[in-house]
């Protein structure tokens, strides 16, 4: 081969070289767009945040529940435990008290829909918390009884600000909410055999070990 054809032929491998180089970069630029706008919070999905983890008294668990809603309804990409918590904890330590003080004043909130979407998260927490202690003690509070203990917490809260009343177990909305909690929050139906039963000290040494949400939550029918 003469050097002028050596020369071409090198500058055709060269720029199929360059045009796969040039089409992978192009590829790895499209990724980071899309990755740049999984996650993007709106404003409203901060404020609950927010709102949540301060209700919660600073436990990220109910908010990370929140933002795993979020993810699903839009297709972002799955975070772990560790990483939800920490997208609630960069939040809080970057918003302004002043902030943060409008956001979670219950008579004149900033923004009142979050307020409220917040409070209704913080009242599922609690009321899965209210089922773990009675699985703790070895009790398996039934679908009723988990409506019942709703209903009763919910009377405690602000009128203009109470979530809307599930209703009583024979009612189709109530079992139909009662599913989706059941889902959101690790709850499945079960009992305890009696291989089960531990002692008072036993659970007290294991209450430290307990990390949410990868303990199940025991329900009776």
């Amino acid at each position: 081969m003469d050097p002028l054809s050596a020369l071409c032929e090198r500058k055709r491998a060269l720029d199929a070289q360059l045009a796969v180089a040039r089409a992978a970069l192009t590829k790895q630029r499209k990724a980071a767009r899309a990755t740049e706008r999984h996650w993007a919070l709106t404003e409203r999905m901060r404020n609950t945040v927010l709102i949540i983890y301060v209700l919660a008294t600073y436990t990220a668990e109910p908010a990370g529940v929140f933002l795993k809603k979020c993810a699903a309804e839009r297709h972002w990409p799955r975070k772990s435990e560790e990483e939800l918590a920490a997208i609630v904890e960069d939040l809080f330590l970057t918003v302004d008290e002043h902030d943060l003080a409008a956001l979670t004043d219950t008579e004149h909130p900033s923004d009142g829909a979050a307020l409220m979407e917040a409070m209704n998260y913080v009242e599922q927490w609690r009321l899965a918390s209210w089922g773990h202690g009675l699985n703790d003690k070895g009790l398996v509070p039934s679908t009723d009884a988990v409506l019942s203990r709703l209903e009763t917490n919910l009377a405690a809260l602000p009128d203009d600000l109470r979530p809307i009343a599930t209703g009583s177990v024979a009612e189709s909305r109530a079992r139909k909410w009662a599913h989706r909690w059941r889902s959101r929050w690790g709850a499945k139906h079960g009992h305890f055999k009696a291989r089960d039963a531990i002692s008072v000290e036993e659970m007290r040494s294991k209450a430290s070990m307990f990390m949410w949400p990868t303990c199940s939550l025991f329900l009776s029918r």
